[in-house]
């Protein structure tokens, strides 16, 4: 923290140095506090989001909803160009100085506007060359817009990040999404195609953005658009290594669609993408507690012992609680695929079973990814982020192009569960090469989990009794328990000067 009495959103020293729990108690309530905030609009987004991809994965079945997925894998993979690693970089920024926040958040929508017209000139360019089918270039159009507002919101949302507001963007999260579900509802009912589909989507991104200027400009900041173009150009310069990492990942859980469609089908396409998007709702929770760690990270990225002895407790805290929450939806995943994707999706997905059951063992890897990455970025190493990114791009393309020929859609899965460990394991030794090298990875509750989920998949697929699942289950969810109350062990702080 600092001491400077200019700035609100700080507490004095010695009012923090009074604290009976210590200097880091009322950092470690803020994180608490934006957490929970952060998991409630996390939790709407996951509950909201899984029921509208059932609703429409039932409406447009195997096939249709593999060509919608296909769809928005396509418009994300371009339109993601205007994300930029952006919001990130001004959540740091921000957060650790807003004498400038109006000229600052000014430029950072300047940027992004920039950003997303160069997404639609990739976009116009590329359009020809989509596999999109007959009679849906309006619904890649609408689409289109629907993400552009998705990247738009995403950086009025760094700002309430910065101001430690994440209780705004849980609300905006909220509405978003019940807007949008009662649109997908409406929709179905009246068996809208594809095409319409996307229109309500768009509709339901729209009061989000809406809201967000409304709020930002009344309760937070009011840009200016100066159009101060060394600052702009600055501000891309330091996002460049974050935006080409943020690109390089969003690519990767695009990378099974387009590798699908290339050796399947659409209805291939689509069975994938139960097990997929199964993960990628669940990694909202863990990103909820990342984007809570960020600002307090940030703002003790400094040489000191005590510095580094807070984020030793950070990551180790966080990490355990990563792990356990990734051990306990896979788990429950893997033991009650066929239950969950009988009665969410309907008998005609049956075939998406085994990848579901491979495919979210993924999900703790993701999880400590994730947890990386705001390390990374809190010091600066954002290169590193690049190219653990690039090379796990490339390795999961190649992974599928070996796999999927010989294993079908299981084989898709165990290709993205091998390129999330590889992922975790480059982060792991680029920690011991850079000033993270304090920081020590949770191996032993790690290792553990990985074995106990190995093991659920092995011994307790669907052609067993449920009243031998669930005792199992249970057993195992108590010693996945087990294995987060242990924790890992951590390396003590290094003395002052002892970082590279």
């Amino acid at each position: 923290e600092t001491s400077d009495a200019k700035n609100p959103n700080t507490l004095p020293s010695a009012a923090l140095n009074r604290d009976p729990e210590g200097p880091e108690a009322p950092r470690n309530r803020r994180i608490a506090r934006n957490t929970v905030f952060l998991l409630a609009g996390r939790v709407t987004d996951l509950v909201a989001g899984l029921l509208a991809g059932v609703l429409i994965a039932r409406h447009l079945g195997a096939e249709g909803y593999g060509q919608f997925t296909y769809i928005t894998a396509f418009v994300t993979m371009i339109v993601s160009i205007s994300y930029f690693g952006l919001d990130r970089i001004a959540t740091r920024t921000l957060a650790a100085n807003k004498d400038e926040a109006p000229q600052f958040v000014g430029a950072t929508i300047t940027a992004r506007w920039i950003m997303q017209a160069l997404a639609v000139l990739v976009m116009l360019a590329s359009v020809r060359s989509a596999d999109i089918g007959p009679g849906l270039t309006l619904a890649l159009c609408l689409c289109t817009l629907s993400e552009l507002a998705t990247s738009s919101a995403a950086n009025l949302n760094a700002v309430f990040r910065a101001y430690a507001r994440m209780d705004v963007e849980a609300m905006l999260t909220v509405v978003w999404r019940l807007t949008t579900l009662a649109g997908i509802v409406m929709a179905v009912w009246l068996k809208f195609d594809i095409t319409g589909l996307c229109a309500i989507i768009l509709l339901g991104n729209l009061p989000r953005l809406l809201m967000a200027l409304v709020l930002l400009r009344s309760r937070f900041v009011k840009p200016v658009f100066t159009f101060d173009w060394p600052r702009i150009r600055n501000l891309m310069a330091s996002s460049m290594v974050l935006g080409i990492s943020t690109l390089f990942s969003i690519w990767f859980f695009r990378a099974a669609q387009f590798a699908l469609n290339a050796l399947r089908d659409k209805s291939a396409v689509g069975l994938f993408q139960v097990g997929q998007s199964m993960l990628q709702q669940s990694m909202m929770l863990a990103v909820s507690l990342t984007l809570a760690v960020l600002p307090a990270v940030s703002a003790l990225a400094k040489a000191s012992d005590e510095n580094r002895r807070q984020l030793t407790g950070i990551y180790r805290g966080t990490g355990r609680h990563l792990i356990l929450m990734g051990s306990a939806i896979s788990l429950t995943l893997i033991v009650f695929a066929d239950e969950v994707v009988r009665v969410l999706f309907g008998p005609s997905f049956a075939a998406a079973v085994p990848s579901l059951r491979v495919v979210i063992l993924a999900a703790v890897p993701l999880f400590l990814c994730l947890l990386n990455a705001s390390y990374f970025i809190a010091f600066n190493l954002q290169k590193y982020l690049t190219l653990s990114w690039g090379v796990t791009l490339a390795a999961v393309y190649a992974f599928y192009f070996l796999l999927i020929p010989r294993f079908d859609l299981v084989g898709a899965g165990w290709a993205l569960v091998a390129a999330m460990v590889l992922n975790v394991a480059i982060q792991s030794v680029f920690f011991r090469m850079t000033t993270l090298r304090f920081l020590r990875f949770p191996l032993v509750p790690a290792v553990g989990t990985a074995v106990l989920l190995v093991a659920a998949l092995l011994l307790l697929d669907g052609g067993r009794s449920l009243l031998i699942r669930i005792p199992v289950y249970a057993v195992m969810l108590v010693a996945g328990m087990m294995l987060w109350l242990k924790g890992g062990r951590v390396r003590p702080p290094l003395p002052p000067g002892g970082i590279r």
